[in-house]
């Protein structure tokens, strides 16, 4: 985005952004200082929790070194200082006490985690559905009250009208890394003879809403913790699948869901999905197709042999067997 375009950060961002203003008054260095300590002491957060769903789950602690010690998310959420890192820290809380049945507490961490960043709504029909009445209408209800006090002090009708438009450029016009979306471009351009993305957002986005409520109904009854956690992996990677736009920060939400699965096509993809920079090594931003392939093929591959043929690949071994997780 540029300085063309209005924000489309959620109300708990904009007060982070707003720290690092206060600091940036007396150098930017502050600023950056501000923010790099924001995203670090979430670090920690995040640590208690991963480790604690891991013991939680019977699974090895020793696994929460694939996202903490991961360059990857190093790189990107320390280093580029992207916010992720934070929103991760209130998704896991949510499902920290979701997983305690303590409904009230995990809708406040949920709403806290889509203020941060929308991603997370995605994944809510999952968690409600799995749950039963009374709980439900607490994880609502203090999910609704928690986002209607960010954001009650920030809604107009023209930061409404504003937002909308900037969220909508993700779905119609803004294009990098995407991989089924490249595939309906360039056959669209072979037909049409021009790309096709302004009519690629609505339909996308229905097909999204469905397969998510799809898999919500019908992965409603199993109420193993583990089964909950691939659930929420496979939502979410059909949503970056079709996506049009999949920046390399963008999966480290994926990432940290996938650690508490057996899947390891998410962890292979946190470092295939650095290629995706080579566009930027060009004046024009220009995207190399061969590149983009070799990066999903590896990814579409242990994806396909994971969840659909449910075989043991060889990094899976690898990781169970040489780094013991």
């Amino acid at each position: 985005l540029s300085a063309s375009h209005y924000t489309n950060y959620p109300p708990l961002k904009q007060l982070f952004f707003y720290i690092a203003a206060y600091f940036s008054k007396f150098d930017i260095r502050y600023g950056i200082i501000a923010l790099k300590a924001i995203v670090i002491l979430f670090d920690f957060g995040c640590y208690f929790f991963i480790k604690n769903i891991l013991l939680q789950l019977n699974l090895n602690p020793k696994k929460l070194l694939l996202y903490i010690l991961n360059p990857f998310i190093i790189i990107e959420l320390t280093g580029n200082l992207h916010f992720e890192g934070v929103q991760i820290f209130m998704l896991l809380g949510c499902i920290f006490f979701y997983l305690k049945n303590k409904s009230t507490l995990s809708g406040v961490f949920l709403a806290a985690s889509v203020l941060i960043k929308m991603i997370p709504l995605i994944l809510s029909p999952i968690l409600f559905f799995k749950l039963k009445i009374k709980n439900k209408i607490l994880f609502t209800i203090s999910c609704l009250i928690t986002i209607v006090i960010f954001t009650s002090i920030f809604i107009n009708e023209t930061v409404i009208i504003n937002f909308k438009k900037t969220t909508e450029l993700w779905f119609s016009n803004f294009e990098f890394n995407g991989s089924i979306y490249n595939i309906f471009k360039h056959v669209g351009i072979l037909i049409k003879g021009y790309n096709p993305i302004r009519s690629y957002g609505t339909p996308m986005s229905l097909i999204v809403f469905s397969l998510v409520m799809l898999i919500a109904i019908v992965k409603r009854k199993k109420s193993n913790p583990k089964s909950l956690f691939k659930t929420l992996t496979i939502t979410l990677f059909i949503f970056y699948a079709l996506s049009t736009t999949v920046h390399p920060w963008y999966i480290s939400t994926l990432l940290i869901l996938s650690i508490f699965t057996s899947y390891t096509f998410v962890v292979a993809w946190s470092f295939t999905i650095m290629l995706s920079y080579f566009t930027y090594s060009n004046s024009l931003f220009k995207e190399n197709q061969i590149i983009i392939f070799i990066e999903y093929a590896v990814v579409y591959y242990l994806f396909i042999n994971e969840v659909l043929l449910k075989k043991t690949t060889y990094i899976t071994t690898f990781l169970k067997e040489k780094l013991r997780l």
